[in-house]
C-alpha cells in the first residue's frame, strides 16, 4: 500500500516507472520529466532491476537502448522486453 501524506497517496518512483513501462513499453528521461516532473529516472530503473523486480511483470526485463538527440548527445531509452 502506498504511503499516505494528508489525503493524497504518494507512489514511489519505481512504481510510477514500472506502470509507465507496462502501459507504453519504454521511457526516456525527457518523457519522465514531461509526464511526471523531474526525478532521477536512472535510479528508478536501477531499483526496478535490483530490489523492486516485483513491480515488473514476470518474464520481463528492462534493457537500455542508446540514442542520440538533435545535437548528437547520447541518451538512454529504457524498454520493457521479454526476459532471455
Amino acid at each position: 500500500m502506498p504511503a499516505v501524506r494528508g489525503t493524497r497517496a504518494v507512489r514511489s518512483k519505481p512504481s510510477i516507472v514500472a506502470e509507465h513501462l507496462v502501459n507504453y513499453g519504454s521511457i526516456s528521461e525527457g518523457t519522465a520529466t514531461i509526464e511526471y516532473g523531474r526525478f532521477r529516472l536512472a535510479d528508478a530503473i536501477y531499483k526496478l532491476r535490483r530490489s523492486h523486480r516485483h513491480l515488473l511483470p514476470k518474464g520481463k526485463d528492462i534493457v537500455t537502448e542508446t540514442r542520440k538527440d538533435a545535437n548528437g548527445q547520447p541518451y538512454g531509452v529504457y524498454k520493457l522486453v521479454e526476459a532471455r
